[in-house]
């Protein structure tokens, strides 16, 4: 008679085992329940951050900063736009109208001149560069002021007469 070990005897859950490992893809399952579920958490998640985010991050005495209008707020946002426009001169044919009161008639300087680099990025615009001409030739300004003035309309009509 002839013992037979536990190695020696076929486990079939062992052979299973060894197909299921194969690596197969997730499978998204798009029914019309889930499109809806997935709709209603996207609008959730946006009204959260639409409203909440504000609230928790500070943004409500943020947008106040900005209204009251200290240099360094407007300053600091002149500086993000003009780094924002030198890949997407778009934001600031946007915003143009606010940059030329700001370069033209701004109480604080550094505001004026970052307003007249913002508009460098932008599309070479007539209005901008009679505005910046304007600028350069203004006596109660800076010299450094009017240089800054005086090269960014120089661009920009460099750029109007090559179109």
């Amino acid at each position: 008679m002839k013992t037979t070990n536990r190695s020696d005897i076929p486990n079939p859950t062992a052979r299973e085992q060894e197909v299921d490992h194969e690596e197969h893809p997730p499978r998204l399952d798009l029914s019309a329940r889930n499109l809806v579920g997935f709709a209603i958490f996207v609008v959730l998640a946006i009204v959260a951050l639409y409203f909440l985010l504000p609230q928790v991050a500070g943004l409500e005495e943020t947008w106040h900063r900005l209204e009251d209008g200290s240099p360094a707020c407007r300053g600091s946002a002149l500086l993000s736009l003009e780094l924002l426009s030198r890949e997407h001169p778009r934001s600031v044919n946007s915003v143009r109208p606010l940059l030329h009161s700001l370069a033209n008639a701004d109480d604080n300087e550094a505001v004026r001149r970052l307003a007249i680099l913002a508009l460098r990025n932008g599309s070479p615009q007539r209005d901008t560069i009679v505005l910046l001409q304007g600028i350069a030739e203004e006596d109660g300004l800076s010299q450094e002021t009017r240089q800054t003035a005086a090269k960014v309309a120089a661009g920009l009509d460099k750029r109007a007469k090559t179109r």
